[in-house]
């Protein structure tokens, strides 16, 4: 490995772990703001919430997992529920 490669695997791991705890909590705020937005029937910012949760729910969990493909559905839900 070279200096520089040395140096960018060591800058990006640096500044991967304070973003997945943004992530993380950024992602608890959109499911949070998501389910008072359905309660509220406030459908457009139920959508913009489980689009926000769906997005970074795909970071937190991977594309593949159980938790991707449930906040996938909500976003779906949401959509439908604007016309209903």
């Amino acid at each position: 490995m070279n200096n520089k490669t040395g140096l960018l695997l060591a800058a990006s791991l640096a500044f991967s772990t304070p973003l997945y705890a943004d992530d993380k909590s950024d992602f608890k705020a959109a499911y949070k703001n998501y389910n008072e937005a359905v309660t509220a029937k406030a459908h457009d910012d139920a959508i913009t919430y489980a689009q926000q949760a769906y997005d970074l729910g795909k970071v937190l969990y991977g594309e593949g997992s159980e938790n991707t493909a449930n906040l996938a559905i909500n976003l779906g839900n949401a959509h439908l529920n604007k016309w209903h």
